[in-house]
């Protein structure tokens, strides 16, 4: 009897072992999983790292896919995003039947199409560039998809900027010039073609292409999508709304600075950025502040965002603006010395 006891409480130990060495696990890799940052764009990204370019992970969504995204500071205040696609230069496009076409779609990594819109919204003015090389084949036979769905055959782009698909095929003075085809023996059409997209901004990225006339021998084309290329302005552009009589350096709100404030010459500050889901306010005098942050709809509603805690604020309602108002309760000057934001994950 005292023998089985002995087996079930060295049974029972073991498994408690085993148990926390599970529990452990978890809790570690739970923790590794919290702890990867991750942003809303490249202007959070690199707004929260000092400006540092590198390789951040972009979440357009809440809960949503994620990307590696390359993001940099290429001028004082701009920001270069780059998006990568799944485009392979060396492969050859053909059919093997007769009568059916080709199509493929160029994806971007780990986000769909949805989530590149969002990005995109952030991304400023964007361009895109591809290589196209065909053997005997019709441009009426190209069919180009972007983003926004709109469809354009490659001598019939529509924005315009060119009256070909690739943009360095026209010049200024030039807009309705085509794309240029040369032939093979007098005979054969080639086209080859590297540049820009020749699509407004708005229509990007290059989502699908249907290839039709590739389903006979010697005809194929080589065609290599590259990554998307946006710039946007670093800055949030704080400014006040009719209550400052002074034209203070709003930069000195983003330099995670403490010890670097505006004073505004009222009671009261009304003040408007760019959306950011999370909001956080530092002020030397934040006791006596009244703060009510909220957005504005595109119907013109307004949509209160929550206070949480230490003066953040969550703002889930998205919009293109955030607007603050800032009331000294003690009828002092306001003063605000560093506002930051976050994405909310």
């Amino acid at each position: 009897m005292i023998k089985s006891k002995e087996i079930r409480h060295s049974l029972l130990f073991s498994w408690f072992r085993t148990m926390k060495s599970y529990i452990f696990i978890i809790l570690i890799l739970r923790l590794k999983l919290f702890n990867t940052k991750m942003y809303r764009s490249c202007i959070h990204a690199l707004l929260d790292n000092g400006n540092s370019t590198g390789v951040y992970e972009i979440q357009p969504f809440n809960y949503g896919n994620y990307a590696n995204i390359s993001c940099s500071l290429i001028e004082e205040n701009v920001v270069l995003t780059e998006l990568a696609t799944n485009s392979n230069p060396n492969e050859a496009i053909f059919s093997s039947e007769i009568g059916k076409s080709v199509k493929k779609n160029f994806s971007y990594p780990n986000l769909n199409e949805t989530e590149v819109i969002e990005l995109m919204k952030y991304g400023g003015i964007c361009s895109q560039s591809m290589y196209f090389y065909g053997i005997g084949i019709n441009q009426a036979s190209l069919h180009f998809k972007f983003s926004d769905g709109t469809v354009y055959l490659m001598n019939k782009p529509r924005d315009g900027i060119c009256k070909c698909i690739i943009a360095e095929n026209c010049s200024s003075k030039k807009k309705t010039r085509r794309c240029i085809v040369k032939y093979i023996n007098t005979t054969i059409p080639m086209i080859n073609m590297t540049g820009e997209l020749a699509v407004s901004s708005k229509r990007l990225p290059l989502t699908n292409v249907e290839y039709e006339d590739v389903d006979v021998t010697g005809r194929y084309i080589f065609h290599h999508v590259k990554p998307l290329s946006c710039k946007a302005p670093l800055k949030r552009n704080f400014k006040s709304i009719f209550n400052s009589q002074c034209n203070p350096d709003y930069n000195l709100l983003e330099d995670k600075d403490k010890d670097t404030c505006i004073k505004f010459s009222n009671s009261f500050a009304y003040l408007e950025m760019s959306y950011s889901q999370v909001i956080n306010i530092y002020s030397p005098t934040i006791e006596n502040l009244s703060i009510k942050v909220y957005t504005k709809l595109k119907s013109g509603r307004l949509a209160v965002c929550l206070l949480s805690k230490d003066n953040t604020f969550i703002c889930f309602a998205k919009a293109s603006g955030i607007y603050m108002h800032i009331l000294n309760v003690k009828e002092q000057d306001v003063i605000i010395c560093e506002i930051s934001s976050s994405v909310f994950i």
